[in-house]
């Protein structure tokens, strides 16, 4: 009777499922999440893209303020932004030099949290865009 067990391949399969199940599962998730993330980074790039266009026919040369120009970046972001939520993306600018041109740089940072299960990563996907005025 114990050899019968013993010799017995009854639930082999499953066992061996179960085991490969979560491999398969991460996999799988993986590759979906990793897909999200370039979708995310390809949207945030574009729209950065278009951003800085507007903002460069809009002011050109004109020297304005920072806040000024961080509130009219948001308002865009709300009307155009149509690859997800625009509250969640974060704005920031700043001003420099480099060469003797000046430049106005934009920074579009959107967070993404990824929903494999059993795992909770958060980063942030960046974009910036350099202005000469």
């Amino acid at each position: 009777m114990i050899r019968r067990l013993v010799d017995s391949t009854n639930g082999t399969t499953a066992i061996e499922f179960a085991l490969i199940l979560p491999a398969i599962l991460m996999l799988v998730f993986g590759t979906f999440e990793t897909g999200r993330a370039f979708y995310t980074y390809h949207s945030l790039q574009a729209v950065a893209d278009e951003l800085a266009r507007y903002l460069f026919i809009s002011y050109g040369e004109q020297d304005i303020n920072r806040a000024q120009l961080l509130r009219d970046t948001e308002t865009w972001l709300r009307i155009h932004y149509r690859y997800g939520d625009p509250a969640q993306i974060k704005v920031s600018g700043s001003v420099g030099k480099q060469d003797n041109i000046k430049y106005r740089e934009i920074v579009l940072r959107q967070p993404i949290t990824l929903t494999i299960p059993m795992i909770d990563v958060s980063f942030n996907i960046e974009a910036s865009r350099q202005l000469p005025y």
